[in-house]
């Protein structure tokens, strides 16, 4: 007797303000490119389409009339799974690529990495610096054992440990693209588990940026003055960079 179960049904994003117009081309997996009017004429079916916005030179609906730019164009679009077995899917795969990035980090200490943030963390991401743990390396170890917890993480067979100073995000700035430093006290350090890492040894651009004097009080300030303003080193990332960590998390 053969046990047959139904296939579990897959749920996938909508496209937004989809019409029954619309044509569509698949250009790799969990990404589409669709248009208003669909075509299947020569110069379409043999476009190489990407996710950027695309006209199809030469489409037989675009240029029907003479003098007239081709004005039907392809924007890309995502469609990723949404149903539990997509997620399970994109999981494994990101921290598979997270195995992949920690192995490339040995003897290698400044690089800023990104890693999914989790529990009640509401940031998607969070940035941070490889740090010395031991012979000029950030690895502080691969796991062997079937689980452990190391620094109130836990790691798995085959994880990777990975000694880390956090960066946080500054206030000032509402596109939350400017991040500083946290404070650790001499050679303190965190860990990361590298199947939360989603991307390593991207550019943070150095800035400079004042703060503001702090006041002494109201009694002496007439004799003394407030004191001066202090240089403060913020890092922004640009947000090409943020899209493609983000694109990274599950």
């Amino acid at each position: 007797m053969h046990d047959y179960r139904p296939a579990a049904e897959e749920t996938y994003e909508k496209v937004p303000d989809m019409q029954r117009s619309f044509g569509f081309r698949a250009i790799g997996d969990g990404q589409v490119a669709q248009r208003q009017w669909d075509c299947h004429c020569i110069q379409c079916l043999d476009a190489v389409l990407t996710l950027s916005t695309y006209h199809v030179s030469g489409c037989e609906r675009g240029d029907t009339i003479t003098g007239i730019k081709n004005v039907e164009v392809w924007h890309g679009c995502g469609v990723e799974r949404q149903d539990a077995r997509g997620v399970a899917l994109q999981r494994q795969a990101a921290q598979g690529e997270g195995h992949k990035l920690a192995a490339k980090l040995k003897g290698k200490l400044g690089v800023f990495v990104a890693a999914q943030a989790r529990g009640d963390n509401v940031e998607d991401f969070m940035v941070g610096m490889t740090v010395d743990a031991s012979d000029s390396c950030p690895i502080i170890e691969q796991v062997q054992e079937r689980s452990k917890r190391i620094n109130n993480t836990e790691f798995n067979r085959g994880d990777y440990a990975i000694a880390v100073q956090w960066f946080h995000r500054f206030t000032g700035d509402d596109r939350r693209l400017t991040f500083v430093k946290d404070t650790y006290t001499g050679d303190h350090c965190d860990v990361v588990n590298s199947t939360e890492l989603r991307a390593i040894a991207f550019k943070l651009t150095e800035v400079q940026m004042p703060i503001a004097p702090v006041r002494r009080s109201t009694r002496r300030s007439a004799a003394l003055g407030a004191l001066p303003s202090e240089p403060d080193v913020h890092y922004t990332l640009h947000a090409d960079i943020e899209d493609a960590i983000l694109k990274q998390c599950w």
